[in-house]
């Protein structure tokens, strides 16, 4: 991970026990607090230690095997939105969850895995929240109509 500073340089190098390959965004809350995922199931949280460098921390390990691909924060600073591209159970292509108060774990949706017949989507891609709450989202195929694949939904 890089700092983006007028000086530069890494904020942090992880090895493989702390998950592989991160992937989708970070999300900064109000204290400097980093959020991210990684693809084979693990949430971290990078704080700010005092002397310019960060402290990492897992706050959740999926159990059934998550790639995690999207992050928001709400509006309250405490409350983490996203998705995963897969996992989520068999069978199943991805999930929507909420992570409350930084390590209180929810399922909200489990999607299909049925490809084109899944109404639902799935390999939920991203989400965003608007001012009321309400999470918009995509995913990169099925939805009731397969041609293009993919679906727009909100939640």
């Amino acid at each position: 991970m890089l700092r983006s500073r007028q000086t530069g340089g890494v904020v942090t190098s992880r090895d493989c026990a702390d998950g592989v390959h991160p992937g989708g965004n970070l999300v900064m809350d109000a204290s400097g607090n980093l959020f991210g995922g990684t693809a084979d199931g693990l949430i971290f949280v990078l704080s700010p230690n005092g002397s310019g460098g960060f402290d990492y921390h897992a706050i959740h390990v999926s159990a059934t095997g998550e790639s995690y691909t999207g992050l928001v924060l709400a509006s309250d600073g405490t409350t983490l939105f996203g998705v995963a591209s897969k996992g989520g159970g068999s069978p199943a292509a991805g999930t929507l969850f909420s992570l409350a108060s930084g390590s209180q774990y929810t399922l909200l949706h489990t999607f299909c895995s049925g490809g084109g017949t899944c109404v639902d989507g799935n390999g939920p891609t991203d989400i965003v929240l608007d001012s009321q709450g309400d999470i918009f989202g995509m995913t990169a195929s099925g939805g009731a109509n397969p041609a293009p694949p993919g679906v727009a939904a909100t939640g």
